[in-house]
């Protein structure tokens, strides 16, 4: 009954939540990798050409997101959110027209900072910011977003490409930006959700968790952020590197890409589940004991990978690859307020940002030199699961300490 009244008087902004995250996919790997072969040889790229290209302009769009992500904390979500669709917008179209690589370049890098970067870093600050006593299921009903997108782009971008061309795809995507997605951003954002008010046990919850708000120097001279920002951006450095290669990965495993994309759904169906299901955790136990949990499935699924090549792997390693997903959205965007506050959030919110984008951009280019090098997927895949499970390891050790910073404030 408490979700659906809350889900009731809050659908508006939740709703646009979800739809930035959908806007962002346009910007993530898994779409743009769909237009990889026709890139590559359009430009006469080669595998580790193209993720080095790819590698640049991700790390580009990370130093950006540093300065303009905290943004956020300055002007209304409406406005961000209309400037950023628009300049995903424009990056679509310059994706349609670039005969030359420089122009490609710059579209790529505008696609993965407004698209992959800003859309999401939006939606994460703004959920966060907005919702307090809720905010696990804020953020995994924004989270949403993502595997919709996951569902349903892959598809269309497949059949669009094949009716009318990978160049005339982008200019379809560019409208319907503009379209429909700006006029829906307008209406939404108009109004901000009233603060929430809490129940007796409630407020006994948020005195137990209520951190001193920290600026956003004071948390990179943090040595602890680190250490927790290592664990948390496997999950970005290793789907963005298997989605990346993942034309490259069915050809060495022997499976069909039309078998690859009919398992899509898995992931997606998953990964919806596993959100929402991680968001009413968050709001129960919170964020910083859920944290290394999110790890394990990832890690299996890697595992899965480098032991096995028969066709029943896919929709395993797909459902281990979602279950990971859903909680990543609830976990790690209601983290960073736990344990640092709400006051700097879209500057710190930026830095973590920024980190996941670096992650995102290392993989493509260390794998496609994984490959060009010729080591096998399989030992690719051990090492990402022994990265993940001591990752796990460190998050779970570091659990008591985050408690203490959590409860600073309410000690204090």
């Amino acid at each position: 009954m408490q979700n659906r009244s809350f889900l009731l008087a809050n659908c508006r902004w939740l709703l646009a939540g979800l739809l930035l995250n959908l806007a962002s996919c346009f910007g993530q790997t898994f779409f743009i990798s769909l237009f990889s072969g026709d890139i590559r040889a359009e430009f006469g790229l080669t595998h580790s050409s193209f993720g080095l290209l790819y590698m640049v302009a991700t790390l580009g769009s990370a130093a950006s997101i540093l300065w303009v992500g905290r943004l956020v904390d300055v002007y209304s979500a409406r406005k961000m959110a209309v400037c950023v669709v628009l300049a995903t917008a424009v990056a679509a179209v310059l994706t349609s027209y670039a005969h030359s690589l420089i122009i490609f370049f710059i579209a790529l890098y505008l696609l993965r900072f407004c698209g992959q970067g800003m859309l999401d870093h939006l939606a994460g600050v703004t959920m966060t910011r907005w919702y307090d006593l809720n905010r696990g299921r804020a953020l995994s009903i924004a989270s949403l977003g993502h595997p919709v997108g996951e569902a349903l782009l892959p598809l269309a971008g497949v059949v669009l490409i094949a009716a009318i061309g990978w160049r005339q795809t982008w200019l379809v995507v560019a409208c319907v930006l503009l379209f429909a997605a700006m006029p829906v951003f307008l209406w939404l954002l108009k109004t901000t959700p009233l603060p929430e008010v809490a129940t007796q046990i409630q407020t006994a919850r948020r005195r137990r968790a209520m951190p001193l708000e920290r600026t956003s120097g004071q948390v990179i001279r943090d040595p602890l952020f680190y250490v927790v920002l290592l664990g948390i951006q496997s999950h970005s450095l290793i789907t963005t590197g298997i989605f990346f290669h993942q034309i490259q990965i069915a050809s060495l495993k022997d499976w069909s890409i039309a078998w690859l994309a009919a398992n899509y759904p898995i992931y997606a169906g998953l990964t919806v589940v596993t959100s929402l299901i991680a968001g009413e955790m968050v709001d129960k136990w919170s964020a910083r004991v859920l944290l290394p949990v999110g790890l394990i499935p990832l890690a299996t699924a890697c595992l899965v990978l480098a032991l096995f090549s028969n066709l029943m792997t896919v929709p395993v390693f797909m459902g281990l690859i979602g279950i990971a997903s859903g909680f990543v959205g609830p976990v790690t965007g209601a983290l960073w307020a736990e344990i640092y506050g709400r006051e700097h959030l879209g500057a710190i919110r930026s830095i973590t940002m920024a980190s996941s984008v670096v992650a995102s951009a290392l993989a493509p280019g260390f794998m496609g030199m994984l490959f060009d090098l010729a080591v096998p997927i399989e030992q690719q895949m051990f090492g990402f699961a022994l990265y993940t499970l001591v990752a796990a390891l460190l998050l779970f050790c570091l659990a008591p300490t985050l408690n203490r910073i959590a409860m600073a404030g309410a000690d204090g």
